[in-house]
């Protein structure tokens, strides 16, 4: 174990778990993160433009290198009540970078001001301003981390049923799919997560929610017909409470005949990928990522 893998999850539970107290206002809560995140080591090499897709305010992100035609649309992760393309840009900008793609953050509406399927909708509407703007399907990926994974996901299977056409592939960091919250992780990493609580968590699903029920398919996504997906790539952390949520993810989409590809790392915690620059598997995590991104696109 490095010493950041030591002295990161510490930083965590001082300056970043306090931000998903769910006593404290919400606003206090969205603004802490936005705060918080500016640790994290964004790539200065890269732009961070403001664009409009769909409707919606976006950030998209380029890399020094050239540009290649592909596009990463990335759904930022904050249990979809906080978080914005800003609070991602560590990933956002290494993706961009390793890829060559340009990589597109939507700032989809947030709960519990707008529950679902208002997220949903700003992402589908999102992926048609692509289309629309002469993007080619086999030239789309879409990527999201924790709460934008389960958007990742949602808007995966709303293409297909709809009958749109789906991306290349799709990259799920730490996804969040069970919204029962009764995994084996919950209880097992319980505390020790030195990020999330099963009480934030719990809240988060029940505002997210609405009046949409939780064994609902439409958000318990665990329930949901998985068939007919693009290629899955999953990765989460051993010490999260979302770990279960991954892992059962992987074995629905496996047994519905989607290609996934699966890791679970050891000893790292919810979307480590945020320390990239900083932290050694985060980059390892996420050049994997992107060179399992480059190959779909081709």
């Amino acid at each position: 174990m490095g010493p950041m893998q030591r002295v990161l999850p510490q930083v965590l539970r001082r300056a970043i778990k306090p931000a998903f107290n769910p006593r404290l206002p919400i606003g206090l809560r969205r603004r802490w993160l936005e705060l918080a995140s500016q640790a994290n080591l964004a790539p200065r090499d890269c732009r961070y433009e403001s664009a409009t897709l769909g409707g919606r305010p976006a950030e998209r992100v380029r890399g020094p290198g050239p540009l290649s035609r592909n596009v990463l649309l990335y759904l930022h992760g904050g249990g979809y009540f906080m978080g914005s393309p800003r609070t991602h840009r560590a990933i956002s900008g290494r993706l961009a970078r390793l890829t060559g793609a340009t990589v597109y953050l939507p700032e989809y509406r947030l709960s519990p001001e707008h529950p679902y399927p208002a997220q949903l909708q700003d992402a589908l509407a999102a992926y048609r301003a692509l289309l629309d703007h002469g993007v080619t399907p086999q030239r789309i990926a879409v990527a999201g981390d924790s709460a934008g994974g389960h958007l990742t996901l949602s808007l995966l299977l709303a293409l297909r049923d709809n009958g749109l056409p789906l991306p290349a592939a799709a990259a799920l960091l730490s996804p969040w799919t069970d919204t029962r919250l009764d995994s084996d992780s919950i209880g097992g990493v319980g505390t020790s997560d030195p990020m999330l609580t099963p009480a934030w968590a719990r809240l988060s699903a029940a505002e997210f929610r609405g009046d949409v029920v939780e064994d609902d398919p439409r958000v318990q996504l665990l329930a949901a017909d998985l068939s007919g997906l693009p290629p899955l790539r999953i990765e989460v952390g051993s010490n999260e409470i979302l770990r279960s949520d991954a892992e059962g993810l992987a074995a629905a989409a496996e047994a519905a005949g989607v290609e996934v590809e699966f890791r679970c790392w050891d000893g790292m915690w919810h979307v480590f990928q945020v320390h990239g620059g900083l932290l050694r598997a985060a980059d390892e995590s996420l050049a994997g990522i992107a060179g399992w991104l480059r190959a779909r696109w081709q």
